[in-house]
């Protein structure tokens, strides 16, 4: 598989580690590479799961380094929020997973009036 003009290649994985086939985003092409599942997996999730509760969304980037889980970064808007997934039935299929009801009951969302 040919890498697009900027040369990035990544894939998309589930939480239980299933790759997600043919979806693309901002014009990169998929990797052709077959992971292994990472040993902490299932660690990385908890913790991934445990950090972003609060929020409606939150990438969490995580490192498992000689088996010790490293938080990298919390991101609230990847790409400033403009990413563009194709196929396009992507893009709607991933925004169905976020759960905007915790916008009114999640206390990170209220502000001092």
């Amino acid at each position: 598989m040919r890498a697009n003009a900027s040369g990035v290649q990544r894939s998309f994985y589930t939480s239980d580690f299933e790759r997600i086939p043919d979806i693309t985003i901002m014009g990169d092409s998929p990797s052709p590479l077959k992971l292994d599942k990472p040993q902490g997996w299932n660690r990385m999730v908890d913790v991934a799961q445990i950090l972003s509760k609060p929020f409606a969304f939150c990438r969490i980037d995580l490192y498992n380094i000689d088996g010790k889980v490293y938080l990298s970064e919390m991101t609230f808007f990847p790409n400033s929020g403009v990413n563009r997934f194709q196929p396009y039935e992507w893009a709607l299929r991933l925004g169905e997973w976020i759960d905007l009801a915790k916008c009114q009951t999640s206390p990170v969302y209220h502000f001092i009036e």
